[in-house]
């Protein structure tokens, strides 16, 4: 074994090993920047008599449900007790077949400003979600829309200090990321990958200077009147990732968005468990990338480069300084996600299975697209999506803005 060699191949993997370098860098360098920007909404809320505003706007909460009998009377009680008075709550039963439509018909007889609108069928060229928001949103009275989720928990000052946040330093958009709970060591690390990756695809300290976008399904705040410029939800018709679309359609059309994390105002359960969790991301994964054969060859390109190969390198290199460099890359790794479970309050010890645990969710893309691509369809909920149409919808979505 020699320290380093010069041959074509050894230089080969220290280039290799200086772009995983650079990758890791590059997102600890997000983590920063996010961290900075962060701090504005964290010591605003820290801030006493945020409220003291001339008026306070009718904000119209709206989401919709299906089958989330066991989630769903936690999200209404937390939106219930919310100290924001002037406000309504939207719901949508789409299609449900469990109890979900009875408990929300519990929660309009005990309370006026509780609003639920029942979907029988789906019509053409629409996916369920967007639909159901399509239609809360043509009946929502509010000069600002909450777009959230069935399953997520509001602390009782939520909506207050986020409107409160967005009123003051005058933005069009705010999504927060919600504190994400979590019932396993194994789904807390696929979590804790899943948001070293959102990271990097959404770089949200960029997207207050509309350079990047990001929207958060657990809360997507918007003014009614944007909403209304950018095409609403009719405009996102067959957008699997809605809520990511509704902040690509206000940056598209130059609007003021925030990202921030609203890990002490709201929280969810995202996903049971890690089986629900696969099951969850078959939908999402290839739309991520516009299900484009080229951008899934290159997206597992990156993950064999910056996840496996190291481990590959280490073993089986002959020379002690490549071993060094990528001991390196994975300490780095590592380093990253250690800091990222404290910020998501997870255990640190986590975030050492979780370059394991990405394995799987490397099966679960690969198996994803090739279960798109056979079917020809996305099969979510009982409902089928024609992969044509949705092509077809993404090819022209830029060029239907008003």
């Amino acid at each position: 074994m020699t320290f380093f060699e010069f041959s074509f191949f050894n230089w080969l993997y220290l280039f290799i090993s200086c772009l995983i370098l650079f990758h890791w860098l590059y997102i600890i360098k997000l983590g920063l920047e996010f961290r900075k920007i962060n701090l504005d909404f964290s010591n605003f809320l820290n801030k006493t008599g945020i409220t003291k505003q001339k008026s306070f706007p009718k904000v119209s909460v709206i989401f919709s449900a299906r089958d989330e009998e066991l989630s769903i009377r936690r999200t209404l009680q937390s939106l219930s007790d919310q100290n924001y008075k002037n406000m309504e709550v939207i719901m949508i039963n789409d299609r449900s077949k469990d109890k979900t439509a009875l408990i929300m018909e519990e929660f309009s007889k005990k309370y006026s400003h509780f609003k639920k609108i029942d979907i029988k069928e789906l019509p053409k060229s629409w996916l369920g979600k967007t639909h159901a928001l399509y239609l809360g949103a043509k009946q929502a009275q509010g000069e600002y829309f909450l777009f959230t989720d069935a399953d997520v928990w509001f602390d009782p000052k939520a909506i207050e200090k986020a409107l409160s946040f967005l009123i003051e330093k005058n933005l069009d958009h705010l999504t927060l990321t919600p504190d994400l709970k979590s019932k396993s060591a194994l789904l807390s690390s696929l979590k804790l990958f899943f948001v070293v990756v959102f990271f990097l695809y959404s770089r949200p300290s960029k997207i207050k200077d509309n350079k990047s976008y990001m929207g958060v399904g657990a809360f997507n705040l918007i003014k009614k009147s944007v909403y209304q410029k950018i095409g609403g939800h009719k405009k996102l018709r067959l957008e699997v990732i809605d809520d990511v679309g509704l902040g690509r359609l206000v940056f598209l059309n130059r609007f003021k968005s925030y990202l921030a994390s609203g890990r002490d105002l709201l929280n969810i359960y995202w996903y049971n468990s890690s089986k629900e969790m696969f099951k969850g991301l078959e939908k999402n994964v290839f739309s991520i990338i516009n299900y484009s054969i080229l951008k899934f060859i290159l997206a597992n390109f990156y993950f064999f480069t910056v996840f496996y190969s190291p481990f590959i390198f280490i073993f089986f290199s002959s020379s002690v300084f490549l071993k060094i460099c990528f001991s390196f890359n994975l300490f780095l790794m590592l380093a990253v996600f250690f800091n990222t479970a404290k910020e998501l309050r997870y255990n640190p010890v986590v975030s050492l299975i979780t370059p394991f645990s990405f394995i799987l969710l490397h099966f679960n893309f690969i198996y994803s697209v090739f279960k798109v691509l056979i079917l020809q369809k996305i099969v979510w909920r009982d409902t089928s999506y024609s992969l044509k149409e949705i092509k077809t919808y993404l090819k022209d979505r830029d060029y239907r803005l008003e």
